[in-house]
């Protein structure tokens, strides 16, 4: 009886031992998935952090392509600066206005100035040289001079003249003519200025810019320069072309 008893205890602590032993390799296997997902979890990252790298190599090539746009961008600014530059030397600057024999006429014309006058070209006529200002009621250069004109119209003998033409105003143009009338009044002009007629327009439409100023004496041809821009100084050497006995102090 002694024997079944302890043949019995020990077969039952045989089967412990087998349960636990499987236990155990469960358990191995569990961290062996544990294993293998943390692998797997390293892999992925890698090649995350791989992916993300190229990302950033395309994120620089981006970058560089960027720079090279801006560096094109600086050069289409230089191009544009210069044009600029270019175009603001035309500013001031003075050219000859006629022929070399200086044949080319003032066009005969048909206008009224901003005091409805009746004027053509016969303005000319009396005048050895008459200097004509071509300008815009929307140019602030234009009106900025306009008070140093009065001043040059006021000094210039009897046998020299100055008159304005108004590019932006055609003739019967009301609102443009009380526009011209008032800042012909709030810069104290008294010279006269011209509307636009279609006979002075065509003439007119020649200058891409304004103020744009040339002379033209008693027969009506255009002498001296053309000058573009404000530029006082070069209007008064023009004049003494002519005037050699007159003098202007600004």
């Amino acid at each position: 009886m002694k024997r079944k008893l302890l043949g019995l205890i020990l077969a039952t602590s045989l089967v412990i031992s087998a349960c636990q032993g499987n236990g155990g390799s469960s358990s191995a296997t569990k961290s062996g998935s544990a294993s293998t997902s943390g692998s797997a979890a390293a892999g992925e990252s890698k090649t995350s952090s791989s992916n993300s790298g190229s990302s950033s190599a395309d994120s620089k090539t981006s970058s560089s392509n960027s720079g090279s746009s801006s560096a094109d961008s600086k050069t289409s600014s230089s191009n544009s600066g210069s044009s600029s530059a270019a175009s603001s030397a035309k500013e001031g600057s003075t050219s000859s206005a006629g022929t070399e024999e200086g044949t080319e006429k003032f066009p005969a014309f048909e206008t009224t100035d901003t005091k409805g006058n009746k004027v053509t070209e016969k303005i000319f006529a009396d005048k050895d040289i008459t200097m004509v200002n071509v300008w815009g009621t929307f140019c602030g250069p234009c009106i900025n001079e306009m008070p140093e004109l009065q001043k040059i119209y006021e000094s210039l003998p009897e046998n020299a003249n100055l008159i304005g033409v108004i590019a932006d105003v055609p003739e019967g143009m009301k609102d443009g003519v009380d526009n011209a009338n008032y800042i012909e009044k709030q810069t104290g002009v008294k010279y006269t200025n011209l509307t636009l007629s279609d006979s002075l327009g065509s003439f007119a439409r020649r200058f891409y810019a304004v103020p744009s100023t040339i002379f033209v004496d008693k027969n009506g041809n255009i002498i001296g320069e053309l000058v573009m821009g404000a530029d006082i100084d070069a209007y008064v050497r023009n004049l003494q072309n002519v005037l050699t006995d007159w003098k202007y102090e600004s």
